[in-house]
């Protein structure tokens, strides 16, 4: 008992010793040795931190990777059309043109592309509402003014809707052309081009005038512009806006101006056009009725084959083939 005793007061007093050891003495913090070590991993946390804050962050889309058109409408970004040097700059359209009612410009090269634009204002009818040719306008490839003419209109004008025609009761009385004349010189020009127009059936109703489908590229008719309104019929003015970053239409219309905003369109996109156009005709069809122009046609556009006797032996039924157009 007198051993358990003092082993208890033996241990008392070695953790009390060892307990006043630790407060006088307390235990270093260990430090490194090799300080290369320390200094690389430092620096290259530093290489990180700098890349990353250099690296631009990409913007968050509230619409799930689409963008919205004018219209309210989702567009997907493959549909969005690509930049163009058009649209990086505004468009002075009417810097450097002829005057206006200039007729046919004949220093200037039509070429293969033409597009078309007319203005109307209201007559009395019959029928109720009736409209009458007033203005036309085409322009070649590159833009520049082929023709442009007021027309003379002899039935009793009920609206000049000159908000958006821009018509005055002079530019169809004293400053305009007969109608024979100009419908003689729209379709001198138009007649074997392909004809480029924004839903052109309404111009061609007010010429009074009609050709084949395989030479009208309609700038309401390509899908992927279609898209950019949800499959319905697109606007010049919210096309323009859309694809080349042009505004147009902010007041009175111009027929020169919408026609070459309507060739830019086409030519944006001429490739699809082509494309769609040719799987609707057929692209040998195509190819080969333009190459005929003035060719004695058919009521599908189409010329007429010739009949061509193929020799035979003797007593042999001779057989009829059909050239290939």
């Amino acid at each position: 008992m007198a051993e358990l005793t003092e082993l208890s007061s033996n241990w008392k007093n070695l953790q009390a010793k060892i307990k006043k050891d630790d407060l006088s003495n307390p235990p270093k913090r260990k430090v490194r040795s090799n300080t290369s070590e320390r200094s690389g991993a430092n620096e290259y946390r530093r290489q990180r931190l700098n890349s990353r804050a250099m690296t631009p962050r990409r913007p968050k889309s509230s619409s799930g990777g689409k963008i919205e058109s004018q219209d309210g409408v989702d567009v997907s970004m493959s549909d969005a059309p690509p930049p163009s040097e058009e649209a990086s700059k505004p468009v002075e359209f009417d810097s450097n043109l002829p005057s206006i009612n200039f007729g046919f410009n004949p220093n200037v090269e039509i070429g293969k592309y033409v597009a078309i634009d007319c203005e109307n204002v209201g007559v009395a009818g019959p029928p109720v509402n009736s409209s009458a040719l007033a203005r036309v306008s085409i322009v070649n490839y590159h833009g520049i003014p082929i023709y442009d003419s007021y027309v003379r209109i002899k039935q009793r004008i009920t609206d000049y809707r000159t908000r958006i025609s821009g018509i005055r009761p002079r530019n169809v009385s004293a400053e305009g052309r007969d109608l024979d004349e100009v419908l003689r010189d729209v379709n001198q020009i138009l007649e074997g081009r392909i004809i480029v127009g924004h839903a052109i059936q309404n111009d061609f109703t007010s010429l009074g005038m009609h050709y084949p489908g395989w030479s009208v590229r309609d700038t309401t008719r390509l899908e992927r512009y279609r898209r950019l309104t949800g499959g319905r019929t697109p606007g010049l003015k919210t096309l323009s806006k859309l694809v080349l970053g042009l505004e147009i239409q902010q007041g009175e219309h111009s027929s020169i101006v919408d026609a070459r905003a309507t060739m830019m369109l086409y030519q944006r996109y001429k490739a699809e056009f082509e494309a769609q156009y040719a799987r609707k005709y057929g692209l040998r069809t195509m190819q080969a009725t333009a190459a005929r122009k003035g060719a004695p046609q058919t009521k599908s556009g189409k010329k007429r084959p010739k009949k061509r006797a193929k020799k035979g032996r003797p007593g042999q039924a001779k057989e009829v083939t059909m050239k290939e157009g």
